[in-house]
């Protein structure tokens, strides 16, 4: 068995919470063939509007302004999403330390109040992040587990269990 403790009100737990979101907006909008129709999709309104600059239609404007509804809608996303990851991190009121314990079984994780036991088989699939693994559960809605490995010198075996017992999620 395989343990660690980590508390969540940490700076090393909040810097790996921003990781997180950029990476998945990273990902969002230019991994695997997505930079380039990101490009476009920014690009065109711009020429757009040089080509209402250039000639004066009303018509170049017009469809300028209509192509850059998309990239104002993706900005405006991003930004409540920061927000409200923000939110997330100054309200988060679990500050005191936790146990987290890794064996063939599964995860057990325990703090001074509560244990809670998760079977492997209630994983579905794993994302990992710069040494950190979450785990998401086959259960429909249900909150996805963080294994925040970062923090641990030798995490190779802890590693080791969780691509044993769960599949790394598809694209």
């Amino acid at each position: 068995m395989y343990s660690f403790s980590f508390s969540a009100d940490t700076d090393a737990y909040k810097a790996w919470l921003w990781r997180q979101f950029y990476y998945k907006e990273k990902k969002l909008y230019f991994e695997g063939g997505k930079k380039w129709k990101t490009a476009l999709f920014i690009v065109i309104p711009i020429l757009m509007l040089l080509a209402y600059r250039a000639n004066g239609k009303a018509n170049n404007l017009f469809v300028a302004g209509l192509l850059s509804l998309g990239p104002l809608s993706w900005l405006v996303s991003h930004f409540a999403k920061r927000s409200q990851l923000k939110k997330q991190i100054k309200d988060y009121a679990g500050s005191k330390l936790f146990q987290i314990a890794i064996d063939e079984d599964g995860l057990i994780y325990q703090t001074e109040n509560s244990q809670t036991t998760l079977k492997w088989s209630y994983f579905s699939q794993y994302e990992e992040f710069d040494d950190t693994f979450t785990l998401y559960a086959k259960e429909k809605g249900a909150a996805p587990v963080v294994l925040p490995l970062h923090g641990i010198a030798d995490n190779g075996p802890m590693k080791e269990l969780v691509y044993q017992h769960v599949k790394p999620k598809s694209e």
